[in-house]
């Protein structure tokens, strides 16, 4: 089995940093809201929902974020092509891909389906041919082609 790699943006890979400190920082906070209510005499209800709530939530959204930095990837199966996030796949039967082009002039790749959508290919630049190439063996009747213009 194929695998590429997704390719972050410089941008989203803030982005997540700055969303698992905060997550973090949620987390103690609570922890230590947590332990003072404790300490302080007997919480209610209400007090120990508030404070494991936002724990879990901000568990979950670590898990998440660790998820989709270490799987995020295409992959290519028997049947069809993968994009995996963390969690979510989306699968692309080999049939239903009508052609695939590498504009040359934006450096994008782009996969084009036989509905008329379209998924843009996010790797490193350097795979763009072996991808065209691992795909188009998984089904020869995929056209592949590069474009100059713009």
């Amino acid at each position: 089995m194929e695998k590429f790699k997704y390719k972050f943006s410089a941008v989203l890979y803030v982005l997540m940093g700055l969303g698992v400190a905060i997550a973090i920082a949620c987390l103690i906070m609570n922890i230590i809201r947590c332990v003072n209510l404790f300490t302080d005499g007997n919480p209610s209800g209400y007090d120990i929902i508030s404070f494991v709530l936002p724990m879990l939530i901000s568990v979950a959204f670590i898990v998440i974020i660790a998820s989709l930095l270490y799987d995020s990837s295409y992959c290519f199966e028997s049947q069809s092509l993968v994009l995996k996030f963390g969690f979510i796949k989306n699968r692309f039967d080999y049939s239903k891909i009508k052609q695939i082009v590498y504009f040359k002039s934006s450096n994008k790749l782009t996969v084009y389906y036989t509905d008329e959508s379209f998924t843009n290919i996010v790797i490193k630049d350097a795979d763009f041919e072996i991808f065209a190439k691992t795909l188009v063996a998984h089904n020869e009747k995929i056209n592949y082609y590069e474009n100059l213009d713009s």
